[in-house]
């Protein structure tokens, strides 16, 4: 991911003579580029993928493990300088980006529709993301071994596209679809891809492949989603449930959307009401337990019944002496 150092020249002048972020190209650390516009450049003159950190490298504690795990050494170094162009967006608490370098990240969090940090994408040389992870336990090797594998969505994903190219009308519509659906849902309907589902509207105008309902199923629960966290930032979460039962009530949504919307009763959950979050759960789990978002709940709740056993393990405060904190102890981060 560490492009040669030729490459990284060469993206530095281009940013120089354009006046882009060259200031801060480098500023992410050793190999990582910040200037969006010159990466995809680099990658495109250098045949490679662009790996893509949104990172808080300042605040976040995942990111810094991340980066001392598997950034940080030689055995993703050597992988990096081969394969890959790095790509830092960083949205740090204490320090102040240069301003046009903090617009560009804001833009292209948005893009990516990026909500929690460290997100990690991989993207071609056009910018087009095919594979979405973030921080992974096992270390360096591991983590190449996990970023190869997300290397072969690329490879389906432009099959299918190549076989799209050779048709015409509904059947290149469908082709399109198919392309599409290589990869992960979250990714097949960001920005990057916006033109290939306005292709498909335009050769399937009867919406025979249901892409056009499918987007406007999408916008109702966005929608529901934005008037919970105004919900939930007004302190009306005892609201939330009641809200998301009258909406489902009203439509007809099954299977993972269902779940989608299931999945938001826990915006008024606190850590007091456990029990009424293992119910939410159980609810999203009897819709399929073998979706993604089906076995995400199963996750939750075996985490949740985990905190009850440690807790219930925990002597209370009125059966045992209060522990002192020791000289050197510190309160977590």
């Amino acid at each position: 991911m560490i492009s040669p150092l030729r490459g990284l020249r060469a993206a530095f002048a281009v940013a120089t003579l354009v006046g882009g972020l060259s200031s801060s190209l480098f500023a992410a650390g050793e190999g990582w580029m910040t200037d969006w516009e010159a990466a995809k450049k680099a990658a495109t003159e250098q045949k490679k993928t662009l790996l893509i950190d949104f990172t808080g490298s300042d605040w976040c504690g995942w990111c810094k493990k991340l980066d001392k795990e598997v950034f940080s050494e030689a055995a993703f170094k050597e992988v990096a300088a081969r394969d890959y162009v790095l790509v830092a967006l960083d949205f740090p608490q204490q320090k102040e980006l240069p301003a046009a370098e903090k617009e560009q990240n804001e833009k292209l969090q948005a893009a990516f529709a990026v909500e929690g940090f460290p997100t990690i994408f991989l993207a071609d040389a056009e910018g087009r993301p095919f594979a979405k992870t973030g921080y992974q336990p096992g270390g360096a090797e591991s983590y190449v071994k996990h970023l190869a594998e997300l290397g072969a969505i690329k490879t389906k994903r432009d099959e299918a596209m190549t076989q799209a190219d050779q048709a015409k009308g509904i059947d290149k519509a469908k082709a399109l679809k198919a392309a599409l659906e290589t990869l992960p849902d979250e990714i097949g309907s960001l920005a990057a891809y916006a033109s290939v589902l306005d292709e498909i509207k335009s050769l399937d105008k009867d919406d025979t492949l249901g892409l056009a309902k499918a987007a406007a199923v999408k916008k109702t629960i966005t929608d529901l989603e934005a008037e919970l966290i105004s919900l939930a930032r007004g302190g009306k979460v005892a609201e939330i449930a009641p809200r998301v039962d009258t909406f489902l009530e009203k439509s007809d949504l099954a299977g993972e959307d269902r779940q989608k919307v299931l999945f938001m009763k826990l915006m008024g959950v606190d850590r007091s009401n456990l029990d009424v979050a293992e119910t939410y759960l159980d609810a999203i789990i009897a819709v399929d337990a073998t979706t993604q978002a089906g076995q995400q709940a199963a996750s939750i709740k075996e985490r949740i019944a985990a905190a009850k056993a440690a807790e219930s393990a925990t002597p209370k405060e009125t059966d045992a002496a209060p522990k002192k904190k020791e000289s050197g102890e510190q309160s977590a981060e």
